[in-house]
């Protein structure tokens, strides 16, 4: 539950570009704060404290609590940039997110790169102007280096919180373990995976696929695995590379997430391959293309929308919320495909 005096942080905050705008320069006392929030004054003490750290009010001894420029310039809104809002999972993503976010006062706004760097570039340069309350970038592929580093630097000295969605630890190791047990009760025992080799994840969760067969005792065999670029994605020959080159002696396959599952069944349903009783498939995300066509998606789903909205709320308010552990939690959900 939010403490209180994050609450009265948040609801004076949104009150200062507004105030600012009619001419008003400084806040009401304490007293006067206490009675409109109906809190205590210990209460207004601390939020008040939330906003001098954050750079929104100036404390003048003897006079009061002012209204700085910074608070006058900024707005409510959290810009998500994203390589296409409109494809796989970020229509629903992006709901949950704007859901969230409101509930904290707090406006979203899409844009779209189309996995340019030079749109990105464009997108940044722009907001760069706009004093957004944090800016969130889901990468196309995030093991390539962004040329637009600097230019997020600069955004961030600003006083701009900047963050990738890849800061939102998932341990991956524990997600393809839950799915490694879940094939090997069902009796698999040389699984294959279909993973990205331009994403953090993809990279990650092969990696876990190498200690989980450690772990369990399976064979790991590398020519059972295919990594595929994000190019690769776009055209599906990455499916057709895989069936016609890694699937000798393969029961079951990983896949990066659901979207490439759906492909493949797809793929092998076509070849004649049946899934589950040839071939077992599994993913992450349980989104809606778990549940698309006719063999439903055994698939892990998480909380991230809600760890990244944490996440953003924190920065706003000048915190860095780091924990000790991950910040979401894996749930399997069984399907036809397995």
């Amino acid at each position: 539950m939010m403490p209180k005096y994050i609450d009265i942080t948040n609801k004076i905050e949104r009150e200062l570009r507004r105030m600012k705008s009619e001419g008003i320069s400084k806040l009401p006392s304490e007293n006067d704060l206490c009675k409109a929030y109906s809190c205590s004054r210990q209460t207004v003490r601390s939020a008040l404290k939330e906003l001098e750290d954050k750079g929104l009010i100036v404390k003048v001894k003897g006079s009061g609590s002012f209204i700085s420029d910074r608070a006058a310039s900024r707005i409510d809104t959290v810009l998500l940039i994203v390589e296409d809002e409109d494809i796989y999972i970020f229509p629903d993503w992006i709901r949950r997110l704007r859901s969230s976010l409101s509930s904290f006062g707090l406006k979203l706004k899409v844009s779209s790169t189309h996995g340019s760097f030079k749109e990105e570039g464009n997108i940044l340069t722009a907001a760069s102007m706009e004093h957004y309350s944090a800016i969130v970038i889901d990468p196309a592929a995030d093991m390539i280096p962004d040329p637009n580093e600097p230019l997020i630097e600069s955004i961030r000295k600003s006083g701009t919180p900047v963050i990738y969605t890849t800061a939102i630890s998932e341990d991956n190791d524990e997600g393809v373990n839950i799915l490694m047990h879940h094939l090997a009760e069902k009796g698999h025992r040389k699984i294959g995976g279909l993973f990205r080799i331009d994403d953090s994840r993809g990279l990650s969760r092969y990696r876990g696929c190498i200690n989980a067969s450690r772990e369990l005792g399976l064979e790991f065999d590398e020519t059972g695995y295919y990594l595929f670029t994000r190019s690769e994605q776009k055209t599906d020959s990455y499916i057709e590379n895989f069936i016609s080159g890694h699937l000798t002696g393969i029961t079951a396959v990983i896949c990066q997430n659901d979207m490439v599952a759906y492909r493949l069944i797809k793929a092998l349903t076509r070849k004649g391959i049946r899934v589950p009783d040839d071939i077992a498939v599994v993913s992450f995300d349980n989104s809606y293309y778990a549940a698309r066509g006719d063999i439903t998606i055994t698939s892990l789903g998480h909380t991230f929308s809600t760890a990244l909205t944490d996440t953003i709320v924190s920065l706003v308010n000048g915190k860095k919320n780091r924990s000790n552990g991950p910040d979401v939690v894996w749930k399997l959900n069984p399907g036809k495909s397995s």
